[in-house]
């Protein structure tokens, strides 16, 4: 995980030539693009319309030299990139975001003296109404604390797994409660997981992401007897530049696939008690 988002953010063969044209007046190196004979392994990438790259970066400089507060960084800046790359058009994805700012740890999960505040969005895995995962999720709820799949019984958080989360932060506000918030709730996110198990599920890490003004910095948590360690931070991206839009949305679907190929296939087998591999209705 870590190389593999430390090697975006290095910027290198991202773009295939057929973009130079498009990108011509956007400051992009020669060595963020490649040719047919020197494709990468994982070239699979979706690029946000140019359209969108400029507004973001428009109006994340009016959020930051106006001084806007946080939700306008959320709703107008953060939030459209999160739709752009989990909500394409024509898609029923089976990973999507929620805005979630007033999510609250359920008693049977909270940490002592946790903080009030908790995070801004949530990223989670949508099964399908009619599929398998969701009929056994709504069984496992009316035995669950609180009835809800997750640490939360916030709106449909109830019935949807959390799998990565996200705390924004204006620039230059406090880093060090940002972290305090995120680790507790992924502190809170583990208790969930591991409810009315023997053993601890085989998740590595719970997968965040700190954003503060224009910088996204990745961040993982890991349980260590008993105690929930973050490690952070990898930059993903900024809204700064031109490049630094296009790293954060390849980044985040470098993600997305984490999410879909090794999340959720561990958290079907292990808290759904569902073997075998995953099937998206749509």
């Amino acid at each position: 995980m870590c190389r593999g988002l430390t090697r975006i953010n290095h910027g290198e063969k991202l773009f295939p030539d057929t973009l130079r044209g498009q990108l011509a007046d956007d400051d992009i190196p020669d060595s963020s693009f490649y040719n047919k004979n020197d494709e990468p392994q994982q070239c699979e990438w979706q690029y946000p319309p140019p359209s969108l790259v400029q507004d973001t970066l428009k109006r994340a400089a009016q959020c930051l030299d106006e001084r806007e507060g946080e939700s306008s960084w959320n709703l107008e800046v953060h939030a459209p990139l999160l739709t752009w790359v989990f909500r394409r058009q024509g898609q029923d994805p089976l990973i999507d975001y929620r805005y979630c700012t007033s999510a609250q740890i359920i008693h049977a999960f909270k940490p002592k003296n946790a903080p009030s505040k908790m995070v801004d969005f949530c990223i989670i895995v949508r099964p399908g109404d009619d599929s398998d995962e969701q009929e056994m999720i709504e069984e496992l709820c009316y035995r669950r604390p609180g009835q809800t799949i997750n640490h939360t019984n916030w709106g449909n958080l109830c019935k949807n797994p959390v799998a990565m989360s996200i705390e924004t932060k204006r620039h230059g506000e406090n880093w060090d409660t940002a972290v305090l918030q995120l680790g507790t709730w992924h502190s809170a996110q583990w208790r969930s997981l591991d409810w009315d198990r023997r053993e601890r599920v085989s998740i590595d890490f719970l997968p965040g992401i700190i954003i503060q003004g224009h910088d996204w910095l990745f961040v993982a948590t890991i349980m260590r007897k008993n105690r929930a360690i973050m490690y952070h931070s990898i930059s993903i991206g900024d809204t700064k530049t031109v490049l630094g839009i296009y790293k954060l949305v390849i980044s985040l679907q470098y993600l997305q696939q984490w999410i879909e190929k090794t999340y959720w296939p561990k958290f079907r087998a292990e808290v759904l008690g569902m073997d075998g591999q995953v099937e998206h209705a749509t």
